[in-house]
């Protein structure tokens, strides 16, 4: 028998893992390519700009997309499901350079983050309205990634508006 360990706080007892429906995992593979689409214009904003003022919270946001990746990949697997292959996941195309000046170049792609931003989080609001999840993953995308989503919106906003300044 091969055993899974799993970090600490991502474990999950039997009877949890039991709670969780296969209906989810359509649902859960749709909130991963989300998810890997978002982190992946984090990282392509700081390979454009790794030494703005910014990087240190575009850092921590994509950690926690990062983070989401990979409870939603235990919990696709744990459900008996496959999450989708990180190379073939949609990604963001809005995200380029052009040679302008560096101020707007930042407010250009601080607008780009805050629309990824609001779609991931219609994405969760939509699938928390369809009802699609278990009600232990419906509760878990309800008070952890869904709200984390409004708290990027709110962050890059404000960046965006000294940015203006």
């Amino acid at each position: 028998m091969t055993t899974l360990l799993l970090p600490t706080n991502l474990r999950e007892s039997s009877d949890r893992i039991d709670a969780l429906a296969r209906p989810d995992l359509d649902g859960m593979n749709d909130l991963l390519r989300q998810e890997i689409a978002v982190s992946d214009a984090y990282r392509r904003v700081m390979e454009l700009m790794p030494h703005d003022r910014c990087v240190g919270e575009w850092i921590r946001i994509r950690s926690e997309h990062q983070r989401a990746v990979t409870m939603l990949a235990i919990r696709i697997r744990l459900t008996g499901g496959e999450p989708v292959d990180p190379s073939r996941a949609w990604r963001m195309s809005a995200l380029t350079m052009f040679s302008i000046r560096p101020k707007t170049a930042l407010a250009s792609l601080l607008r780009d983050l805050i629309r990824a931003e609001e779609h991931l989080a219609r994405c969760y609001e939509e699938i928390l309205e369809a009802q699609e999840l278990s009600s232990e993953a419906h509760e878990f995308a309800r008070a952890d990634f869904l709200p984390r989503c409004r708290e990027h919106i709110a962050v890059l906003s404000r960046l965006h508006e000294e940015c203006d300044a």
